[in-house]
């Protein structure tokens, strides 16, 4: 029996070394992608993406590439330092957020652009909106990440307020205004607010893009817009002196403003979507719509200020290796990272290795089909993604308020065609800008004269930059506007 044990035991062990060489006989080696992930061995994330590698390196056709996990800490330095391997060709992909580190590699050309990749794989992008494309580009202005998630500006709010008091999502400017007056007439802060920070910015950010559309929200390089601009003030102005905000909203932050809105101190808030929407939020009392169009305002249905800016860089030295194992990275990114559930292959659920961010309501996912057992953007030009439904007390009992939720989400997100970026990416005076509004929201003065200075800051800072100077600019330029600009 020791015997036949032995020989067994031989037998097995030279199956396994013929199984290893014959790789080696057709003159293939092993070759290891590594994809650096910002969640450490034990996290509930690092678990998920493992079985996802587990399962594409067991049933994988390519059988000399493997893939493997490596935690990378998101601080600037262990950043750099795995980009730095990805340069070398020594690490193939890495899941992260967008930071400073990226930059000096993605200057190197180590970084291979969205479009390299989308000439061989153009299946990468068959789900993708161009506004996914337009706001996940980095700071050179070229698209080198694979989107896979982003964040959002929104009106943030408080269902049980809203049911208390009646009140339905407003798809109107009339309607937001009558829903803040049925707050303040029932002693109710309508919306939170902490401008002794960054709060204010959402608003101005979001105010000049219902004024102006997409085209007046990004002022650079044009500044003949001091209309729109100027209405959106002036709708803040009649916001803040009407009561809309808590009463100490100049000197509170927008910590302060969040743990209010939080704590059912305020019906509402305006903020980014990772602030409010954290993992402690509660969900169950929590909805969100898009804030609707000024009375004058040139936005359009679908536009709104969102950035994606989670998801994967590739190596440029692993697109220049053997097919087989550029197609073994690519279709690990597609198939287990960005997967789509197909219902019409009778798929009902994400499989137990989907990248558990998907289930979160608060992000936009680069695909918008990856996420929900039904296909999430309808060709329906009639329906307006602000027509969301009335709440309804006995439907939100029926269902799970985190379905609810991200089907809110969804609604917003349904026609847009070409989103904003946040004016704090674009801009490089806005706090200027910013600290001016506040001084004239509290002070008064001219707000046209107020622009105009803002404007000429900015230009002043970008001629500065583009000559390559480090003082900041200390001229400032005449005003250049356009002939036959309506200017204020």
């Amino acid at each position: 029996m020791r015997k036949f044990a032995k020989i067994l035991s031989v037998a097995l062990i030279l199956l396994t070394l013929l199984g290893i060489c014959s790789g080696c006989v057709k003159g293939e080696s092993w070759t290891t992608l590594t994809l650096g992930v910002p969640w450490t061995e034990d996290s509930e994330e690092y678990q998920t993406i493992q079985l996802a590698v587990e399962d594409s390196n067991m049933f994988t056709e390519v059988d000399f590439v493997k893939i493997e996990l490596e935690y990378v800490p998101e601080d600037e330095e262990s950043q750099r330092a795995f980009f730095k391997r990805m340069d070398t060709g020594n690490a193939a992909f890495s899941f992260c957020r967008r930071t400073d580190a990226v930059v000096p590699f993605l200057e190197s050309g180590r970084i291979a652009t969205i479009s390299e990749i989308q000439q061989v794989y153009p299946s990468c992008f068959e789900d993708r909106k161009q506004f996914v494309l337009d706001t996940s580009t980095d700071q050179d202005g070229m698209n080198h990440m694979l989107a896979l998630k982003g964040d959002y500006q929104g009106v943030f709010f408080n269902e049980e307020l809203f049911l208390k008091y009646g009140l339905k999502i407003p798809k109107t400017w009339q309607q937001f205004e009558n829903v803040i007056n049925t707050f303040k007439a029932n002693g109710v802060t309508p919306i939170a607010g902490g401008f002794a920070d960054g709060g204010l910015q959402y608003w101005i950010d979001e105010l000049i893009l219902m004024e102006g559309g997409v085209a007046e929200h990004s002022y650079i390089p044009k500044y003949g817009v001091v209309n729109s601009w100027s209405r959106a003030v002036s709708d803040l102005k009649s916001l803040y002196e009407g009561g809309a905000f808590n009463s100490d909203c100049m000197t509170a932050t927008q910590d302060d403003a969040e743990k209010l809105f939080a704590d059912g101190g305020a019906a509402m808030i305006l903020s980014n979507s990772r602030n409010v929407a954290t993992d402690d939020a509660d969900v169950e009392n929590m909805g969100v719509f898009a804030l609707p169009v000024t009375t004058t305002g040139k936005k359009n249905i679908g536009d709104m200020i969102c950035n994606y800016d989670i998801g994967v860089y590739i190596s440029t030295q692993f697109l220049k290796k053997k097919t087989e194992v550029i197609d073994t990275m690519i279709l690990f990114v597609l198939d287990y990272l960005d997967r789509a559930i197909d219902v019409y292959a009778g798929e009902t659920e994400p499989m137990e290795w989907s990248y558990v961010a998907y289930e979160s309501n608060w992000s936009l996912p680069g695909n918008p089909y990856a996420l929900g057992l039904e296909t999430i953007i309808q060709d329906d030009e009639e329906h307006s993604p602000e027509d969301i439904e009335e709440v309804d007390p006995t439907i939100e009992e029926e269902i799970n308020a985190d379905d609810a939720l991200r089907d809110r989400v969804f609604q917003m997100m349904e026609h847009t065609t070409n989103a904003g970026r946040s004016l704090t990416t674009e801009f490089q005076t806005f706090d200027y800008f910013i600290d001016k509004v506040k001084a004239y929201l509290q002070n008064g003065g001219n707000a046209d004269d107020m622009i105009l200075d803002a404007t000429q800051k900015e230009i002043a800072a970008q001629n500065s930059e583009s000559e390559g100077e480090t003082d900041g600019g200390s001229e400032q330029p005449q005003d250049t506007a356009p002939e036959g600009e309506n200017k204020q």
